[in-house]
C-alpha cells in the first residue's frame, strides 16, 4: 500500500503520526508492505516565496535532516519503503528540455541531490528509500547520482499516455531497465500507473488513451519482471 501523508517543513503532528502508524498496522496485518510517500519533501526545494531553489547555499539541509530523523524514530518498524519526494524530476527540468533523458536538460541538480542525501541519511536503516521518475527522465537519476545521492529502489510513474506517445514510441521495459541502473538494489517499483484521460473526449463521456488491454499487459509484463518489486495502480 502506498499513501501520501507528509506536511513537509511544517512538521508532523502527533495525530498524523498516530494515523500513519494505525494505517501501517492494518496493512501489515493484511500481509501488505507499506510505502509512505514523503511528498512534502518537495516543499523543502522551494524558498519562502515559493520559488524553486537552484542555489545550493539556499537549501536548508538541517531542517530536512531534523524532520526526517524525528519521523524515522517515531515510525521505526512501521514503514517498509519511504518515497522521498514525488516527481522531483519535473521540478528541475529546464526551459529548453526535450525529453529529460540527459543531465544537461536540468537546472542545478546539486540542490535536489543534497536534499535527497539529507533525507536518506536521516531515514537510513529504518526502511528502504525510493526516488521516483516519469517519462524518459532518467537524466535526472543520473544527475543526482553523479552529485552523491543514493537510494535503494527506483520508482517509475508510467501511464498509458507514455506508451502511446507517437513521437518517441518508448518501450516501458527499456525504461524500467534504465531506471533500475541507478538504484542501489537494481530494483524498480511501479509507483503509479493507469489509463490517462483523453483531453479530446466529449463533455459527457470521458475517454481514455489506451484501454484495459494495455493496462493488463503493462501490469502482467511488469509483474513478470524479476527486477520489479511491485506495481501500484
Amino acid at each position: 500500500v502506498r499513501f501520501n501523508c507528509d506536511p513537509g517543513p511544517s512538521g508532523f503532528t502527533d495525530d498524523r503520526i498516530s494515523y500513519i502508524k494505525s494505517t501501517a498496522d492494518i496493512a501489515h496485518q493484511l500481509d501488505m508492505k507499506v510505502m509512505l510517500v514523503l511528498d512534502g519533501f518537495n516543499q523543502f526545494l522551494k524558498d519562502s516565496d515559493g520559488n524553486l531553489i537552484i542555489d545550493e547555499t539556499d537549501l536548508d539541509t538541517d531542517s530536512i535532516s531534523n524532520t526526517y530523523s524525528n519521523l524515522a524514530s517515531e515510525l521505526d518498524g512501521k514503514i517498509d519503503y519511504y518515497q522521498i519526494g514525488n516527481e522531483i524530476d519535473n521540478m528541475y527540468l529546464n526551459s529548453v528540455a526535450s525529453d529529460g533523458s540527459s543531465t544537461d536538460q536540468y537546472n542545478n541538480l546539486t540542490v535536489p541531490a543534497n536534499a535527497i542525501i539529507a533525507a536518506t541519511d536521516a531515514l537510513s536503516g529504518t526502511a528502504e528509500t525510493v526516488i521516483n521518475f516519469g517519462w524518459l527522465h532518467y537524466g535526472f537519476l543520473e544527475g543526482i547520482k553523479e552529485n552523491g545521492a543514493t537510494w535503494n529502489i527506483t520508482g517509475l510513474d508510467w501511464y498509458s499516455k507514455e506508451s502511446y506517445n507517437t513521437q518517441h514510441e518508448p518501450d516501458y521495459t527499456d525504461i524500467i531497465n534504465e531506471g533500475k541502473k541507478y538504484s542501489e538494489n537494481g530494483k524498480v517499483i511501479v509507483c503509479e500507473t493507469g489509463l490517462t484521460p483523453n483531453d479530446e473526449g466529449s463533455e459527457t463521456e470521458v475517454s481514455y488513451i489506451g484501454d484495459t488491454e494495455w493496462l493488463t499487459k503493462f501490469i502482467t509484463d511488469s509483474h513478470s519482471n524479476a527486477d520489479v518489486l511491485g506495481i501500484i495502480v
